[in-house]
């Protein structure tokens, strides 16, 4: 099911919500406020995918403009004849998201760009060490993660570093650029084998079916709505239970595809995760995880 597997691999999950003030300026609405633009481009958007109709229905805008507010990662690391190592690592940080939950004012401008810039900026240097040995899993991280992060780092104005290196030799080294590059993986593509429409299963389909956690407390299309209430860690949370998820579904292509035997799967693989995660939710950043570990203890794969 995999062609090969490196020794450091990264499980990564974007969230975004539509950049206002990306859409002002493409729109010519800058007299306008945040959420007015916001719901203009969907009032287009509508009318364009249904003639003005279904109102309730939220559209999705372009890639460009999807700023991306949080990004989670869980790292692992095997090395030879030992255990794999897991590592949670979200950004922002919990206080600037304590920060922004607790803003009065409206966010300008300048501040929206300078924090995308953070969190682009500390998702990329994971990839300056240990590149070449470095894999990255993503679900329908092809047809969105990859593209957003790539978008928006030309519009805000980060330097891509090695994550965005153009290769030489094609799949023999990574590339974001190769749709089937082994370096970055989209498990939902590897799933559906390249189909489209009901041959494609979302991440909670596949994960409420095997036992573990689904989505939990919101979803995808959720985001904005937390957004708007100014709960930016609850957004921050949501993310690390899908980093979490992605693996989750990995570790069971994994075992299905023989890169791992049944008691590898279970002992080396989500054991170790478990006894991970019990001990980082004992920091206060991570307490969430405990929501996670709960539902996953309630419904724990036979």
């Amino acid at each position: 099911m995999f062609s090969n597997s490196k020794s450091r691999m990264i499980f990564a999950d974007i969230e975004t919500v539509p950049c206002a003030w990306g859409i002002k300026r493409a729109m010519k609405l800058e007299k306008r406020g945040d959420e007015s633009a916001v719901e203009e481009m969907y009032a287009e958007l509508r009318k364009k995918e249904h003639g003005g109709g279904n109102e309730v229905t939220q559209p999705f805008p372009k890639h460009c403009f999807h700023r991306v507010v949080t990004i989670s990662c869980l790292i692992r690391e095997k090395q030879e004849q030992k255990d794999p190592e897991f590592s949670l690592v979200s950004f922002p940080s919990v206080k600037t998201c304590q920060k922004c939950d607790k803003r009065e004012d409206s966010e300008s401008e300048k501040d929206a760009i300078v924090a995308e810039r953070e969190v682009l900026s500390s998702f990329l240097r994971l990839y300056e060490t240990n590149f070449g040995n470095t894999q990255t899993f993503t679900y329908n991280g092809s047809g969105f993660d990859l593209s957003v992060i790539l978008q928006r780092a030309v519009i805000v104005g980060v330097p891509l570093g090695k994550f965005g290196k153009r290769p030489t030799q094609g799949w023999n080294e990574p590339s974001i650029y190769h749709r089937d590059n082994p370096w970055f993986v989209d498990l939902m593509k590897v799933l559906s084998l390249g189909n489209t429409g009901k041959a494609v299963p979302s991440l909670n389909e596949m994960l409420t079916q095997m036992g573990f956690p689904g989505k939990m407390e919101t979803s995808g299309s959720g985001v904005y709505d937390l957004w708007k209430e100014r709960r930016f860690k609850a957004i921050r949370d949501y993310n690390d239970y899908d980093a979490i998820s992605t693996y989750l579904l990995f570790a069971a292509m994994g075992y299905a595809g023989g890169l791992f035997t049944l008691e590898q799967f279970k002992e080396e693989e989500l054991k170790t995760l478990q006894t991970y995660l019990e001990e980082k939710r004992a920091e206060e950043e991570y307490a969430h995880l405990q929501s996670f570990l709960k539902e996953w203890k309630q419904v724990q794969r036979v």
